[in-house]
């Protein structure tokens, strides 16, 4: 079972981070963090070297494109009030904002799509 600096580790390699980010991070040394992180690789908890998760192959694509991922939390604080209470107020139970969000993304999405296509 891995302690809290130890899912820490492999949440910062599996977001794409290089060891001396994540030495930096946690304290640990470079040579412990080293024989962790092999460790890792070969229980299955981090994808061997140059196998790219689809989070780091996203942070990837934005970055290349001057932009970052963000989070949910700081969408929420930056909406307007008014905003921000139809979004809670629009969830539908037991759903979480991140998939109303996605939601709201796919609908505009294959609205956009559509127009596209009856535009040609």
């Amino acid at each position: 079972m891995l302690d809290k600096v130890e899912k820490r580790i492999v949440k910062l390699k599996l977001a794409g981070h290089p060891n001396r980010v994540v030495c930096d991070r946690t304290g640990w040394s470079m040579s412990r963090i080293s024989r962790f992180v092999q460790r890792a690789r070969e229980a299955g908890l981090i994808p061997p070297r140059g196998v790219q998760t689809r989070s780091v192959q996203i942070t990837t694509a934005l970055a290349q494109l001057g932009c970052r991922r963000g989070s949910i939390q700081q969408t929420l604080d930056t909406l307007p009030k008014d905003v921000r209470w139809w979004v809670i107020q629009s969830l539908p139970e037991g759903s979480s904002v991140a998939e109303f969000i996605a939601a709201v993304l796919v609908d505009t999405y294959y609205d956009e799509q559509a127009t596209k296509k009856s535009h040609k």
